[in-house]
């Protein structure tokens, strides 16, 4: 690997990318990141007494955070790193759209009489946000990419 990479070799080498894989594949791709760091960094924190509080990731409940994470991952890995095929991008695009389903019904009910006493309590950190942003964008593209003429009928 070459240790004298310039600015512009590195844009070149992206845009070959962009234009191999095209423009919602690596929307999906970067969505699917992002989505994946929201359950990283901090998603929620929890007031204390005094002032003092705790932050909480999502990877850090266990298996339920870690699943979240590999979910989030393949799901923006499959456009690139697959073939595409009819049914299972709908079965893909489903499951995304049920998570972000999650993400928006959480920060809904937050905006309630609920959230505002549990606003005295703690709230949401850059890790909600992170994610609840990156499912908007693999939710989008994955419907823009559904009549996509690349996509197989099995």
């Amino acid at each position: 690997m070459p240790t004298n990479v310039t600015v512009q070799d590195a844009k070149q080498q992206a845009l070959t990318f962009l234009e191999a894989h095209g423009r919602l594949r690596v929307a999906i791709l970067l969505g699917g990141a992002t989505a994946a760091l929201g359950t990283i960094v901090p998603f929620a924190h929890v007031a204390g007494f005094f002032g003092s509080g705790e932050s909480y990731s999502i990877v850090g409940t266990g298996f339920y955070g870690i699943l979240l994470l590999v979910i989030s991952l393949a799901l923006g890995a499959y456009p690139i790193f697959l073939k595409q095929y009819a049914r299972f991008q709908l079965a893909v695009f489903g499951l995304s759209c049920a998570i972000f389903g999650v993400f928006m019904a959480v920060w809904l009910a937050s905006s309630g009489l609920a959230g505002t006493i549990a606003g005295e309590l703690g709230g949401f950190s850059l890790g909600f946000y992170l994610s609840l942003f990156g499912y908007a964008a693999m939710v989008i593209c994955y419907y823009m990419l559904q009549n996509s003429p690349i996509v197989e009928e099995v």
